[in-house]
């Protein structure tokens, strides 16, 4: 799951009814980020995953990549996946 980062840079004032509206707004997203952990069940953690020799690498460039690059970007993701509890050593 990647994550996602909001940014609220706000007027120097806001109306009530403004203020409402970014709660409301905000309220939506965490109900959405919220239904989103709860799609992950932790206790069926898929075990016995182990990565070596990571480079760690999140850029892929489609048109012009090696082996090496790929497996330096799938070693990456499944160390990412591992910190976040998702798949387990």
């Amino acid at each position: 799951m990647a994550k996602e980062y909001y940014s609220i840079n706000p007027p120097a004032s806001l109306t009530l009814e403004e203020i409402q509206r970014v709660f409301n707004e905000l309220n939506v997203r965490l109900l959405s980020i919220s239904h989103r952990l709860n799609l992950i069940d932790l206790n069926d953690q898929s075990t016995g995953w182990a990565m070596t020799n990571v480079t760690s690498d999140k850029v892929l460039d489609a048109d012009s990549t090696s082996t090496t690059e790929l497996a330096d970007v799938l070693g990456t993701l499944i160390d990412t996946l591992k910190d976040y509890g998702i798949l387990g050593s």
